[in-house]
């Protein structure tokens, strides 16, 4: 019997992968899909390189067919990005950049595809008019646009400052940025992505159909935001949108200076629930003199309404879960998160660099390293102090759930143990660095109540305070607990 396996198949048993149902290969092509890039490195030193990738398998397939490109273009631009360029020459506004991209989302109904969006400003003066006048207002107009054509559940702003600043309506301190080496800051907003077939979905996917937009309807929207139409700003000033237009009264108050928003756009475009915000190294500013009285460029103070007692917090209510991210941030910085902290049920908090930035020579000319250190502990022992106060203070009352992204001073780690220990029962240690509440759980938001406690440390909805660990710091915070956890017998 003759042998089958040197049988070539005829040329009408082969398939070609372009005979394929499009079924099966959206199904194959799904297969080359990868993480975006931003979902690593956001608690490291920003850069504007977040969201580069030397991967390009979908963008390859789109190149081979139209077909092709029209199966992968839902999953291509699942995560987008939009990047506003530094001008040479004139510099355009905020809306004459976005407008090519939201053509494009338009004419290929990306809205109920696109589920992350990135806006990477690398524009330091977005802000200004064409005579070079600072506007802190008309960016409400912008995201509501954006947010018409698109409906992302996660959007990432990569910007300096100063850009920062205007696009969450927040003043920005800039007299003493050029003691910092921040080139840009990372804002990210999530909310729940809602499962597919739930009733939300639904009325969601109604929504989004009828926001698939023609050309003549974005057209009118970007109209909106060019034509003459002058509106108020937060000083009370009438200035144009309109593109090379400027009638705008004089006036001589830096960005700082302009009367404060009422609220911030971006945080109310939708109901948010996590935000994180990455301010970057302030190691420079340790080699000028008196250091501690810099004052960083920072949305933070104004965004959590730290300047005067009137003033509100724009971060919207919604919101539950915070992250702060800096580099060896100074303790007065700091402090206006901890004295105004916003109604959370976690924060969120890394102060020390995950990289060997302590020994790169370039990034410590003329620090002492031992300031870094120290102002890490007074930054977390403003954070102890709260949470230690009885009765507690302001939003500290609610915060169930305290985590940090570094690792505890070994002595004063031994010495919380030693207090919780003395304190009976209430508390126990599930791993190094990580006190709990006995009979509690937190699990994606969800806590699950606890019995009575005779202990009164950590009373009201604290149940859980953790770091990443244990090691002995190169200046111990041991001296800076004493006070909040008594004397040690």
């Amino acid at each position: 019997m003759a042998s089958t396996s040197n049988i070539i198949p005829s040329p009408a048993e082969t398939c070609h992968i372009r005979d394929l149902p499009n079924e099966l290969l959206c199904h194959i092509f799904d297969y080359l899909d990868a993480s975006k890039p931003s979902d690593f490195g956001l608690d490291d030193e920003p850069t504007f390189a977040v969201t580069d990738s030397n991967t390009a398998n979908l963008k390859s397939i789109s190149q081979v067919t139209k077909a092709w490109r029209s199966l992968v273009i839902p999953t291509l631009f699942r995560h987008a990005r939009l990047v506003v360029s530094d001008p040479e020459t004139k510099r355009p506004l905020l809306n004459d950049h976005i407008a090519p991209f939201l053509a494009f989302a338009t004419r290929n109904s990306l809205r109920k595809y696109i589920t992350s969006f990135v806006l990477l400003v690398r524009d330091k003066k977005i802000a200004h008019l064409t005579n070079g006048e600072y506007r802190l207002s008309g960016f409400a107009s912008v995201w509501d646009t954006i947010f018409k054509v698109i409906d992302p559940s996660e959007l990432l702003v990569v910007a300096h400052p100063a850009s920062l600043g205007p696009l969450a309506a927040c003043n920005v301190y800039l007299s003493d940025a050029w003691n910092f080496d921040c080139p840009c800051h990372y804002l990210r907003l999530r909310r729940p992505a809602m499962p597919v077939g739930s009733p939300a979905a639904k009325a969601a996917n109604f929504v989004n159909d009828q926001a698939d937009f023609g050309r003549e309807d974005l057209d009118q929207m970007m109209d909106d935001l060019t034509v003459d139409k002058a509106s108020p700003n937060a000083a009370g000033l009438e200035i144009s949108l309109a593109a090379g237009d400027a009638n705008v009264q004089e006036h001589d108050a830096e960005p700082w200076e302009l009367t404060r928003a009422k609220s911030s756009p971006l945080f109310d475009i939708r109901p948010w629930t996590s935000f994180l915000l990455n301010e970057g190294s302030f190691i420079r500013a340790y080699a000028t003199y008196e250091f501690w009285l810099r004052q960083a460029p920072s949305i933070l103070s104004d965004l959590v309404g730290a300047e005067q007692a009137e003033h509100k917090s724009f971060i919207s209510p919604t919101i539950s879960d915070m992250s702060y991210i800096g580099i060896f941030p100074m303790e007065r910085h700091f402090r206006s998160l901890t004295d105004n902290l916003p109604r959370l049920d976690k924060l969120f908090v890394q102060l020390v660099p995950r990289n060997d930035i302590l020994n790169q020579a370039s990034k410590m000319v003329q620090v002492e390293a031992e300031d870094l250190w120290m102002e890490r502990n007074s930054c977390y022992a403003s954070v102890v102090r709260q949470l230690f106060n009885s009765p507690s203070r302001g939003n500290y009352k609610h915060l169930q759930v305290f985590e940090s992204g570094d690792a505890a001073d070994r002595d004063a780690w031994l010495m919380a143990v030693e207090y919780i220990k003395r304190a009976g029962k209430g508390w126990e240690i599930a791993s190094e660095g990580v006190f709990v509440r006995e009979g509690t759980k937190y699990v994606d938001g969800e806590n699950e109540e606890a019995s009575e406690l005779d202990n009164t440390a950590f009373q009201r909805s604290l149940i859980r305070w953790s770091w990443a660990g244990t090691r002995r710091l190169p200046v111990s915070a041991f001296t800076m607990y004493e006070q909040p956890f008594g004397p040690i017998i």
